[in-house]
């Protein structure tokens, strides 16, 4: 967890390495985006080397759209400016108080996300929030679904990176995840589950693709006093 300074310092040094994707995950992917216009992309959040991935995914399949687990109604205002100066909002950003959720640790939001987003920002078209602050349960899955249904376009390719939990298409731990509500209206939309060195699927259904990302490096997160 690091503070302003020490924040944009490790965004300026972190390091858009290429990260290939395996061949059958980047099979997986292209044939959804061409059934769907969407892929989902499930991370373990806090780890450095999950944004590479999406570069290494994007950049193969032309994607020109991004979704993530990020509350719209705290990040937007950060995170939209990208667009069109290809910079965060950096001031929108720590303006926001510190028992915000961006600052609680959980990882979501990290400085190689804030990277990535600037490097890429010449080739998107759209950054969808998908969360919302406060929102919890089978709300939250519908609501996230919803939001990633509503911005499915079918000239512009959206890969859509949440926690692994919410892309499975079954039922989990008593809820209906965001890639079940999701293949409900998209059947053949498909997912794939970002693997570190030394974890498993076990616990969740399986996914149709994994994306072997190495050892975990912890990321950078912002944090306020």
């Amino acid at each position: 967890m690091a503070g302003r300074d020490a924040f944009e310092q490790a965004v300026a040094r972190y390091q858009l390495l290429d990260l290939a994707p395996p061949a059958d995950a980047l099979s997986v992917a292209a044939a959804s985006l061409d059934r769907t216009g969407l892929f989902l992309l499930g991370e373990m959040h806090g780890i450095a080397q999950t944004p590479l991935a999406i570069l290494g995914l994007a950049s193969r399949l032309g994607v020109r759209a991004l979704a993530f687990e990020w509350s719209y109604d705290e990040l937007d205002d950060a995170v939209q400016p990208v667009l069109s100066s290809e910079k965060i909002d950096t001031e929108a950003l720590w303006a926001l108080p510190p028992s915000a959720e961006v600052f609680s640790g959980d990882g979501r939001f990290t400085a190689g996300h804030v990277r990535l987003l600037e490097h890429m920002a010449g080739s998107l078209d759209r950054i969808v929030l998908l969360d919302r602050v406060g929102s919890e349960g089978q709300e939250r899955e519908d609501g996230m679904a919803r939001r990633l249904l509503a911005e499915r376009r079918g000239d512009s390719p959206l890969l859509a990176i949440l926690g692994a939990d919410h892309v499975v298409r079954a039922p989990l731990d008593g809820l209906e995840p965001v890639g079940l509500l999701v293949e409900r209206e998209l059947p053949g939309v498909a997912n794939c589950f970002l693997a570190l060195a030394s974890s498993t699927c076990k616990g969740r259904p399986a996914p149709d693709a994994v994306f072997p990302i190495g050892d975990a490096e912890r990321a950078v997160v912002p944090t306020r006093s």
